[in-house]
């Protein structure tokens, strides 16, 4: 059976289309995209590691430069041929991203997206934050010797390819709200404070010249950290995830 591969054009969606307050009126667009942290990094538990340190985030900002959307199928045409068809939709911009609070600004407008399944989103991080950095995380570790203020910065550009098992679905007549999130429990994993190099000023800055074995290890592990899938009812989880915990209690 021959295989043909055919591309549906891209769709250029800039941040310039529309915007607007709530996620009922479809005047603007029938997709919503946030991005938040997860993790007990984000959390009073806090991350606690082999070397029984703790670490907590207090502050987490990416730059977000492009967002794009992606959909494949297969079709059978009347003569037996494998039809393979992709979608792509995209939007580019200039916003900051606030993973602990789960906002960006300026706020993310929504997007006309053609109906469809769609299953991988790509999300390019670029320098547009202050000081031209691309990501900026602050937060603090605690171990016998008490807190210790931490920096971790980077100027680099990252893309991120974050897919969906079971992918999500755009309709026509409703919003569909997907959710990026990022875990700080896969960031972080390992991380040993300790190790680091504190300045003069008493702060941990970890970035490509200061503590850059560290650096490495949280850049390797950022690029892994994130997922997606719908967040229908605004709670800052995503459905599937929900589904199986109250299966669980059930």
């Amino acid at each position: 059976m021959n295989k043909f591969t055919k591309l549906v054009s891209a769709a250029a969606l800039s941040a310039a289309l529309f915007s607007c307050e709530g996620t009922e009126n479809l005047d603007g667009g029938n997709t919503a995209i946030s991005f938040k942290g997860t993790g007990s990094a984000l959390t009073l538990s806090n991350a606690r590691m082999a070397n029984t340190t703790m670490i907590s985030i207090t502050e987490a900002q990416m730059g977000l430069k492009a967002i794009e959307m992606e959909a494949e199928w297969e079709v059978e045409d009347d003569m037996g041929n494998e039809m393979e068809y992709e979608k792509e939709y995209e939007f580019e911009g200039a916003y900051t991203l606030d993973l602990v609070a789960g906002t960006a600004s300026p706020e993310l407008p929504l997007s006309m997206v053609e109906p469809g399944l769609y299953n991988e989103v790509e999300v390019e991080i670029d320098n547009v934050l202050e000081g031209e950095h691309s990501v900026i995380f602050k937060g603090t570790y605690e171990s016998a010797e008490g807190a210790v203020a931490f920096e971790f910065t980077s100027n680099e550009e990252f893309e991120f390819e974050v897919e969906s098992d079971t992918g999500f679905q755009i309709d026509e007549a409703t919003v569909s709200n997907l959710l990026v999130l990022f875990d700080f429990d896969i960031i972080l994993n390992g991380v040993d404070m300790s190790t680091a190099t504190v300045a003069e000023d008493g702060v941990i800055y970890i970035n490509e010249a200061m503590n850059a074995e560290l650096y490495e290890t949280i850049t390797r592990q950022l690029e892994i950290a994130g997922d997606v899938d719908e967040d229908d009812d605004n709670d800052g989880e995503h459905d599937d995830d929900e589904e199986e915990e109250n299966e669980v209690e059930d």
